[in-house]
């Protein structure tokens, strides 16, 4: 149930499980000591740089950010919980941006990669030690424009005689958001604590816990508890549920096959023909409906609510949005796709809905009987 809801960096490709498919992130990088504009923890080798997705919820409408996926391993880390097996390799966290991060490690391996992607992302607001209106002030602060929360370097300090070493964070650089927000609430991880019960079993994944909201999740199991006795179930409901496809960014999952539609409909591409294409969209703003033309594609179609209507904000954000995001990266589904993926544009489902691409609708009559990709 766990990874049903909630979600890790990256997973392993079903059918064929030497490929690893980015899934909260548009990408990683590896880099050297020298390569850093700051001073890695010590004992440091080698960096991974992350960048998240600027387009990712938890189902309660709150954005993951890189302190989401700070406080997930190194609260892990310190209390030895059992996704933390793959993470020893790690010294510390620098956190460059709401949605950039580095992880710093001793060494890297031939399943490096694998294993600081592995672990599932938990919404810091429920879990951490400082409560979560420090968490929300924190954010807040930290998700404004020209924050000076950046960067931010944190790492577990030395381990206890009793208890679990603490987050540090380091003072040379910007403490802005308080370590003491990384910190897991010790009453959280105890054996008999219920996070069903408590209504905080909330992620970013695909399924969630009965009906979500800004104060947690609701009840998903026929006894009440997050452990129900022999003969007792779970009912997960779909994130989105009830909404049109790709209508909410922040309420549906982010993908869904709904936003996948969306996405194909923006024409992505390389990070180069993503920003030309940009440039096409904003160029087609308010220009009047027509038949043809660079523009015409945008005025139909999912991303135009059917259409064909002028190019507005809507559309410009939906581009925007996507740009230099590979949906199948590091592969490229339409040169080099992952296996067993199915060709693009393929028939979507969800809910009870058929998205079906023009090569099957056509753009005669506009979406959703023609083609979301028109």
């Amino acid at each position: 149930m766990i990874r049903n809801i909630y979600d890790s960096l990256a997973v392993k490709n079903p059918m064929s499980s030497g490929q690893l498919v980015d899934w909260m992130i548009l990408g990683v990088q590896q880099l050297s000591n020298s390569s850093l504009t700051y001073f890695p923890p010590a004992s440091t080798q080698q960096t991974f740089r992350f960048t998240l997705r600027n387009d990712m919820f938890f189902q309660d409408g709150r954005k993951v950010t890189s302190f989401d996926v700070a406080f997930t391993y190194l609260s892990m880390m310190a209390d030895g919980a059992y996704q933390s097996a793959t993470l020893s390799n790690i010294t510390g966290f620098t956190i460059l941006a709401p949605s950039q991060f580095d992880v710093n490690v001793k060494n890297v391996g031939p399943f490096s990669l694998l294993f600081l992607t592995s672990p599932t992302i938990l919404p810091g607001h429920y879990w951490n030690g400082a409560g979560s209106a420090a968490w929300d002030s924190g954010i807040s602060s930290c998700t404004m424009q020209d924050s000076s929360c950046y960067p931010a370097q944190y790492t577990l300090g030395p381990i206890p005689a009793t208890g679990a070493p603490s987050v540090l964070c380091n003072s040379t650089l910007s403490c802005a958001f308080p370590a003491a927000n990384l910190n897991v609430d010790p009453n959280k991880i105890i054996p008999t604590f219920d996070p069903l019960a408590a209504g905080i079993l909330v992620g970013s994944g695909p399924w969630q816990c009965g009906t979500v909201t800004v104060s947690g999740s609701g009840n998903c199991s026929s006894s009440g508890a997050v452990n129900p006795p022999v003969g007792g179930s779970y009912t997960l409901s779909r994130f989105g549920k009830g909404l049109s496809p790709a209508s909410s960014v922040s309420g549906v999952y982010f993908r869904s096959n709904g936003n996948l539609a969306l996405w194909i409909w923006s024409e992505p591409g390389d990070i180069g023909h993503d920003f030309l294409t940009f440039s096409v969209v904003a160029a087609c703003f308010g220009a009047p409906v027509t038949s043809s033309g660079a523009c015409a594609h945008f005025q139909q179609g999912i991303g135009a609510n059917g259409g064909p209507i002028p190019v507005g904000l809507s559309q410009v954000s939906i581009v925007n949005r996507f740009v230099g995001l590979n949906w199948a990266a590091p592969l490229n589904w339409a040169s080099s796709p992952p296996v067993g993926i199915i060709p693009l544009a393929p028939v979507l489902y969800e809910n009870t809905i058929t998205l079906n691409p023009a090569s099957v609708a056509g753009c005669t009559n506009p979406y959703p009987t023609g083609g979301y990709d028109c």
